[in-house]
C-alpha cells in the first residue's frame, strides 16, 4: 500500500453568549464581535477540507532528499560537460528538445540512479565511481539506440 502525504484544514464552529452593553443591536453586534478574541468557545462542529496530496519523501526521494540533490547535480554536471560531444545523449537533446528535453532526461536519470540504489550504504561502495559508471553506461546504451 502506497503512503501520502496530505494537507488537512480544520475550520471549527463554537459559540458563545456574550454580553454587551450598546445603544443599538448593530452597535452589539459589532461590540461582540470585536470581544469575542478575549473569550473561550465551546467548539460544537467542524468540517474538514483537503487541501493538498502529494507522494511521501520516501517515494519521491527514496533515499532522502540530500542524496537525490546529490545525484542530480552529478547528472547535470554530466549533461553539461558532455553537451558538445557528437552523438552524447545531452548534445542529441539539446538539438531535438533544447533545454526542456534535457531539463526532463536529468530528472529521468537521477530518479532512476536513486531507484536502482535504494537504500544503499555507500560505505561499501564508491558513489562517485557508482555515478560515473552508471551514466557511462546509459551513454553507450543511447549510442546503441540511435546506431544506424
Amino acid at each position: 500500500m502506497r503512503k501520502f502525504n496530505v494537507v488537512v484544514s480544520r475550520i471549527g464552529y463554537a459559540s458563545r453568549q456574550i454580553e454587551v452593553e450598546a445603544e443599538s443591536e448593530e452597535q452589539a453586534k459589532l461590540k461582540a464581535i470585536d470581544e469575542a478574541g478575549d473569550y473561550e468557545f465551546s467548539e460544537h462542529d467542524a468540517d474538514y477540507s483537503v487541501d493538498a496530496v502529494t507522494g511521501t519523501d520516501s517515494e519521491q526521494f527514496p533515499n532522502g532528499f540530500i542524496s537525490w540533490k546529490e545525484t542530480y547535480f552529478e547528472v547535470v554536471a554530466h549533461l553539461m560537460t558532455t553537451t558538445d560531444k557528437k552523438g552524447s545523449i545531452s548534445q542529441v537533446a539539446y538539438e531535438n528538445g533544447g533545454r526542456g528535453l534535457l531539463y526532463s532526461i536529468a530528472l529521468e536519470l537521477t530518479d532512476e540512479f536513486e531507484q536502482l540504489h535504494k537504500g544503499e550504504e555507500w560505505i561499501d561502495l564508491d558513489f562517485f565511481d557508482t555515478i560515473d559508471a552508471f551514466l557511462k553506461e546509459k551513454e553507450w546504451e543511447h549510442r546503441e539506440e540511435n546506431r544506424g
